[in-house]
């Protein structure tokens, strides 16, 4: 599977999440340097407003309650190992942040 098929994975796979703001492909995989044995790197940035009054942790429990299914849902989907990071902002998610900076496709953004 190219990237841009996995972006379009991605993207189908997110927009059924409502919880899901953006999505994003970084990493080996993006920069198209990986080896075979790669796993697939994806960002997730929550949709606050799905969960805002019923998660007081400011959406950890519900990164928490989630990240498992939806990392075997987007294996299953993709053929890859998935890693599955939370991207908040540049401050709470740093390492995140710079890995997107470096090297990220935009796989799915529920505002555009």
């Amino acid at each position: 599977m190219d990237v841009h098929e996995v972006l379009h994975c991605v993207a189908k796979w997110a927009a059924s999440k409502p919880l899901v703001k953006r999505a994003y492909l970084f990493g080996s995989r993006a920069r198209q340097d990986y080896r075979p044995d790669s796993d697939l790197d994806i960002a997730i940035e929550l949709d606050p407003q799905t969960f805002q009054g019923s998660d007081e942790s400011g959406g950890l429990a519900t990164w928490m309650a989630e990240t498992n299914g939806w990392a075997h849902e987007l294996s299953a989907l993709t053929g890859f190992q998935v890693q599955l990071e939370q991207f908040i902002d540049e401050i709470q998610t740093p390492t995140i942040a710079r890995g997107l900076q470096e090297s990220s496709l935009m796989a799915y953004d529920k505002t555009s």
